[in-house]
């Protein structure tokens, strides 16, 4: 398979996503760190909650996509507990510490399972056969990419870290925005190009392939990961 056909199968993977996703979570962080520069930091994160509430509802009365609100909702009130906990602004942030921690651990945990974290992603996202997932000729991939999440996650676990003591709040909200969401893109689209290209060189059977138990010589996967 050529570099362009597995950049533009990863541009029908990435179709789904849409820039109000990004706005119902990062919406309320930005309404908790301008509120926070005039009021104490429980009444910002009073604020911050009514806005990722009010999102939530409206997409929902308004029979738009209101899971990403609501997950940006559930976020804010995650943050909540760093701030009761520091009596500082900046515990809104410690929840985003704690979540890249327990996914490096979630990860770590499911490589010594030998159940990766990837596959598990990957089967409630398409809904694959698990027994596709754990062959000696596929499992692999999702090994090595599952191996690759942890060390970004402790990694970025440890930036996070630094940040928290070395930054203000403004910088601390910046900089732990783009090791979030552009971070985790760039990760998701690094690990499909990557998967992919490893499940052709595994020379594994592809789903379709698996499912309609076709005998060798397998095309194997060429798109989805």
């Amino acid at each position: 398979m050529t570099d362009s056909r597995i950049f533009r199968d990863l541009l029908d993977e990435l179709k789904s996503f849409k820039f109000s996703k990004a706005i119902d979570a990062m919406l309320p962080t930005v309404t908790f760190i301008i509120a926070s520069r005039a009021v104490s930091p429980m009444t910002a994160l009073g604020y911050a909650v009514a806005v990722a509430l009010s999102l939530t509802l409206y997409r929902f009365l308004k029979k738009y996509q209101w899971q990403y609100a609501l997950a940006g909702l559930f976020g804010v009130l995650m943050a909540s507990s760093g701030v009761l906990l520091s009596g500082q602004a900046k515990g809104y942030f410690i929840s985003s510490m704690a979540n890249s921690l327990l996914l490096f651990f979630v990860a770590v945990i499911s490589l010594t399972a030998k159940k990766p974290l990837a596959i598990w992603l990957s089967h409630m996202s398409h809904e694959w056969p698990m027994d596709w997932y754990l062959r000696h000729d596929i499992r692999p991939a999702y090994t090595e990419v599952t191996s690759i999440w942890s060390i970004v996650l402790i990694i970025r676990f440890f930036l996070q870290l630094r940040l928290y003591f070395d930054s203000g709040l403004a910088e601390l909200a910046v900089l732990n925005t783009l090791l979030s969401t552009p971070v985790t893109l760039l990760v998701l689209i690094g690990s499909y190009v990557y998967g992919i290209k490893r499940l052709k060189h595994l020379a594994g059977p592809s789903v379709i392939e698996f499912k309609q138990k076709q005998p060798k010589p397998w095309l194997s996967q060429s798109k989805g990961f």
